[in-house]
């Protein structure tokens, strides 16, 4: 009995660490160099840009990351599909007041490190049901000249 019931935790155990317990949205078919993982303090938004402050109601959910690419072209756009309607949650590099068109700016604000120095993001939302979800570039410049603002971080959680 003993061995069954360590069988049983094991196996909670992986399908909580790998996502596939009901309820949660599955994520696929990620575009470019993007990745997923779990949104945490600590985690490389982008290398070198780590993160330092998130909102508690975001921790642990899915994330799609993308590499920063050249300061010299806006922030990548890339995308994902997901398998349930979700809510996104879009981390939005403070520069040149950017906002992305058709995502509500909630009050939820985050914050990543390279080296001392603190930069932030702006977070806004928006519903998807399931299916390709394309997040866009980000054009936003410090005084209408690059380098351009860091490609956008995507949270989802389900609705």
């Amino acid at each position: 009995m003993k061995s069954f019931k360590t069988l049983i935790v094991a196996l909670l155990t992986i399908a909580v660490v790998t996502g596939t317990i009901a309820g949660d949205v599955k994520i696929t078919d990620i575009s470019r160099t993007a990745k997923l993982t779990k949104l945490n303090i600590g985690i490389f938004r982008s290398k070198p840009y780590k993160v330092s402050k998130i909102p508690e109601i975001l921790k642990n959910l899915p994330c799609i990351i993308l590499p920063r690419g050249t300061g010299n072209k806006p922030g990548l756009q890339f995308s994902f599909t997901i398998d349930k309607p979700a809510t996104i949650y879009l981390f939005v590099h403070k520069r040149g007041k950017f906002a992305p068109a058709g995502w509500d700016k909630t009050e939820l604000t985050a914050n990543w490190l390279v080296g001392k120095s603190v930069y932030s993001d702006a977070i806004f939302k928006k519903d998807f049901p399931a299916g390709k979800v394309v997040i866009p570039e980000h054009k936003g410049t410090s005084a209408g000249k690059p380098p351009y603002g860091v490609a956008h971080l995507a949270v989802v959680k389900e609705k």
